[in-house]
């Protein structure tokens, strides 16, 4: 009986030392059991307008958890009452001067789809459509993965009678709170990511959060780059430099030295053979790249809040009375191959918490 109290108050402070709840590292969000029964003829159209392209992890995510939440509200394509269709601006795969034309494609396909909603993913679209929409003629949009505030993306707040949405913050302090219990002596950090306007939203707040970290506030340094040989120096030269972690943040706008893009997949299973110390990514797509693991941004988490939100406005609701949200708490999530690489010892009751990867990103079944 001890052992059992014991266990258990260790279990409860692991929850309280993360920020999390237990409801919330769920696999992924389970529907409603009073989800409304719709008629046939109540039809939901939802346009899903993704910043980024199909095989990217994070949008594969988001589409998982947009799914569900509408299905959770009762639209379902199974249900016969749900039409979704998808848009991929693809921004991090062109350049920058070719985004004006994808805006203007994306813009065209809303108005022959004629959606109830737009679910918009991610600051470049966001910032290029739902910023930018014409106010006399205005369309629902939920957003989702908004790294920046509201206010800094010109003409969002002045649309908000018909955005709302949910917003992308990374959890740096209970990343660092997770490296602490899995990695105890690590007091050096090295911050990669990479140079893209993702970047630029986010990389002042996990320097803040360093800053204010007793254990990391002096040992800690940060690195953008989109320049593989340089990710893959910093990697093989971690533990020579006196590194004991590295945290990962964005990496999918790095290039080779044939100026190609590096796929996601690609350049972690580099940095993970490179790497003679752990590696701790911000975003679960990371642990399913082949990262160690932490408390992350969950893009199914994402996608199944902005659903949520969209089932409110086919559901009658303005989208200017639903309070824009993010959500205060991560994922905790670790990859077993990873684990084996660094030979690290993860606590079991943290375990128990966790979603859990193995070997080529796939989900394992407990």
């Amino acid at each position: 009986m001890n052992n059992l109290r014991s266990r258990c108050m260790f279990l409860i402070g692991i929850v309280l030392l993360l920020g999390l709840t237990p409801g919330v590292l769920a696999a992924a969000p389970v529907a409603s059991l009073d989800a409304r029964a719709l008629q046939a003829d109540d039809t939901a159209r939802v346009l899903v307008l993704h910043s980024y392209h199909p095989e990217y992890l994070w949008d594969q995510e988001l589409n998982t958890g947009i799914l569900d939440g509408l299905a959770a509200g009762g639209y379902s394509e199974a249900n016969g009452n749900l039409e979704i269709e998808h848009f991929w601006m693809d921004t991090k795969q062109l350049d920058r001067s070719e985004w004006g034309l994808q805006a203007t494609d994306a813009r065209q396909a809303i108005r022959d789809f004629q959606p109830d909603v737009v679910i918009i993913s991610d600051n470049n679209a966001i910032s290029f459509i739902a910023a930018s929409w014409d106010m006399r003629n205005p369309v629902p949009f939920v957003f989702a993965g908004l790294n920046s505030d509201p206010e800094d993306i010109p003409g969002l707040v002045e649309r908000r009678s018909f955005i709302t949405g949910v917003l992308e913050r990374v959890h740096v302090d209970q990343t660092l709170n997770w490296i602490q219990l899995v990695i105890p002596d690590a007091s050096r950090v090295l911050v990669l990511a990479d140079n893209s306007e993702t970047t630029l939203a986010y990389i002042d707040e996990v320097e803040a959060a360093l800053q204010a970290a007793p254990r990391f506030a002096d040992g800690y340094e940060i690195e953008t780059s989109n320049n593989l040989s340089r990710w893959e120096d910093l990697a093989a030269q971690a533990s020579n430099n006196g590194v004991d972690v590295i945290i990962i943040g964005t990496y999918s706008t790095v290039r080779d030295a044939d100026n190609q893009f590096v796929s996601s997949q690609d350049l972690m299973t580099r940095l993970v053979a490179l790497s003679e110390v752990p590696i701790v990514p911000l975003w679960e797509f990371g642990v399913q790249d082949g990262a160690l693991g932490g408390t992350v941004i969950s893009g199914v988490t994402q996608g199944y809040e902005a659903a949520q939100q969209a089932v409110r406005i086919i559901d009658g609701e303005e989208p200017g009375d639903i309070e824009i949200i993010a959500p205060e708490r991560g994922r905790l999530v670790v990859n077993t191959a990873a684990v084996a690489r660094w030979d690290v010892a993860i606590p079991l009751d943290l375990l128990e918490l966790s979603v859990i990867y193995g070997p080529g990103g796939s989900l394992v079944n407990r």
